[in-house]
């Protein structure tokens, strides 16, 4: 159990059977906690061994002396001293203590969260293409061609917060990257309708070809098509959600 105390993360431990049998002589050499000084002390009841201080002695770490133990009224902070020497033996008839966490000591907890610096991947990008379940494209349902051929339709639409971004990163279990490996894309680009839903959003790499940069040209080929009147805006949203690695393919044959 760990509780909080004077900004430490602490051990609070209620040492069972009969404890109270120390077996270092540490009372008549005067090197008992309570001379502000570390002693080492086996416990018959578990056969461990403790090596305790009080603050403010220079023996005390806090960070090694994390283990409370309550006897007698009086507060210890120790760490592990191994085990008792199997030539011990315990001459002592002292009734055994009681051991109590005290109030102050129990009040407040703690938790240590461990962040693993790549997330979880919900969603896998395959060939350059997107996860159709993570991403499976969306579009602005009122937006016409018109509005799309119109001169500065995309930027004026453009809305993806850093926010966002980070979350379609970490959907894709990107921790990191580095300048230009990656840029958060619109599955259906903005000039063909797009929105910026996160279902319309995944890290586009640029290597291996055919990648992002690549994908800026089917897009711009399909708005001009659009725009030419020589297809329809849903047949083109269609088209580049589906599989924009054919609609380049194609144009690699014209």
């Amino acid at each position: 159990m760990s509780v909080g105390l004077a900004g430490l993360t602490t051990a609070i431990l209620v040492l069972p059977g009969k404890a109270s049998a120390h077996q270092s002589g540490c009372h008549s050499a005067h090197t008992c906690p309570s001379d502000h000084h570390t002693y080492v002390w086996f416990d018959p009841g578990t056969g461990l061994g403790w090596d305790c201080a009080e603050p403010g002695a220079r023996e005390y770490d806090p960070s090694r002396d994390s283990t409370v133990i309550v006897w007698q009224g009086l507060t210890y902070y120790c760490r592990s001293a191994g085990s008792a020497p199997t030539t011990t033996t315990t001459t002592t008839t002292t009734p055994a203590p009681t051991y109590t966490i005290p109030t102050a000591l129990t009040s407040t907890s703690t938790t240590t969260t461990t962040t693993p610096s790549t997330p979880p991947a919900l969603c896998s990008a395959h060939g350059g293409l997107p996860d159709r379940a993570c991403t499976p494209g969306a579009a602005f349902a009122s937006v016409t061609a018109r509005q799309v051929c119109t001169r500065g339709y995309a930027g004026g639409v453009r809305h993806v917060p850093d926010s966002i971004k980070r979350a379609v990163y970490a959907r894709y279990g990107i921790g990191s990257h580095s300048p230009g490996q990656y840029e958060v894309d619109h599955l259906v680009s903005l000039e063909l309708g797009g929105s910026n839903a996160i279902k319309n959003l995944w890290p586009e790499a640029a290597e291996p070809r055919p990648g992002f940069h690549e994908k800026d040209k089917v897009e711009n080929y399909l708005h001009a098509r659009i725009c030419h009147g020589q297809m329809t805006l849903r047949v083109a949203q269609r088209l580049i959600a589906t599989n924009w690695l054919s609609v380049y393919a194609n144009l690699l044959l014209r």
